[in-house]
């Protein structure tokens, strides 16, 4: 399936080509209530957080998926949660490697 290709893909141009095709698929896969790979998207590209609301907002403007705005919002706090905890694991790597031996 496209969504998982997508998820799997870290090549921006690749993601930029198939938008088009992800925001029919992402629609279609909403509809299908399909949420476990959506989710897959997310927390495989923490870094394009803002990219991702964007995406949303043009499909809720473009399709009207109001009702969906709900498990919008928790997808979008998911992702928050999975960024802190990899932010969070960072900071006490850093604590390890800068304490001394004693």
């Amino acid at each position: 399936m496209l969504i998982e290709r997508f998820a799997c893909n870290h090549n921006f141009i690749n993601v930029i080509a198939v938008k088009f095709k992800f925001h029919l698929n992402l629609y279609q896969a909403i509809y299908k209530n399909i949420s476990c790979q959506i989710y897959k998207l997310f927390i495989v590209f923490p870094t394009h957080y803002s990219l991702l609301i964007t995406h949303y907002s043009l499909l809720i403007t473009r399709y009207s998926l109001i009702p969906f705005l709900p498990i919008i919002k928790m997808w979008l706090i998911a992702t928050k949660i999975a960024t802190n905890h990899t932010s969070i694991n960072r900071q006490k790597s850093k604590l390890r490697r800068n304490t001394p031996l004693i």
